[in-house]
């Protein structure tokens, strides 16, 4: 749900079909097309953008999937491939934006090419891609927003990434942070 509307990608009969459906569910608008649409992916929100993890690459449950993350600029109407991409091909997981990361869990995925499907236990966090949400920064290790210091709210926390005055945050700021921390710092949370 964003801007009044809910947002809907990846239909198996039109994978790279996009589009909104108002709040009252009486007005369906396209948006511009996916060229690299999924079916069974999770799509986020966040500032200016909606992101787009893995998927199918068909309706057909057994098919195989991928490990792409899509982009879809929200003012610009333009879809783009992230040059990082999830940690194995992943298909069917729950995405969900939880302060400032991004926690995926599950999903179906392929050992090999000729191998079936195999149902993911996992869950992984990308954290921070939304530091803004944390008054005091947030914890890289846990994807959470550290605690107001002890020594009051002028001090600085010492697991804080954050030491300057926060600011609005560009596309272009965005897929830089989101990839370093998403090269850097994927975190197997549950084995």
């Amino acid at each position: 749900m964003y801007q009044d509307s809910v947002w809907l990608a990846g239909s198996g009969r039109d994978l790279t079909a996009f589009r909104t459906v108002s709040n009252d569910l009486s007005t369906w608008t396209d948006k511009p097309s996916n060229a690299n649409g999924t079916a069974y992916i999770d799509m986020v929100q966040f500032d200016d953008v909606m992101l787009t993890f893995g998927g199918l690459l068909s309706d057909d449950e057994i098919s195989p999937s991928v490990s792409r993350i899509n982009q879809y600029n929200i003012s610009s109407q333009v879809w783009s491939t992230l040059d990082v991409e999830l940690p194995m091909t992943l298909g069917g997981a729950s995405a969900q934006l939880i302060g400032p990361s991004v926690f995926i869990f599950g999903g179906i995925y392929y050992k090999d090419a000729m191998d079936g499907p195999y149902f993911s236990n996992k869950s992984w966090i990308i954290p921070c891609i939304k530091s803004g949400e944390c008054d005091y920064g947030c914890d890289v290790q846990t994807g959470l927003c550290i605690s107001p210091p002890v020594g009051g709210p002028n001090s600085t926390p010492d697991n804080s990434p954050v030491n300057g005055p926060k600011s609005a945050t560009s596309n272009a700021v965005v897929n830089a942070l989101f990839g370093a921390i998403v090269l850097a710092a994927w975190i197997v949370a549950l084995a």
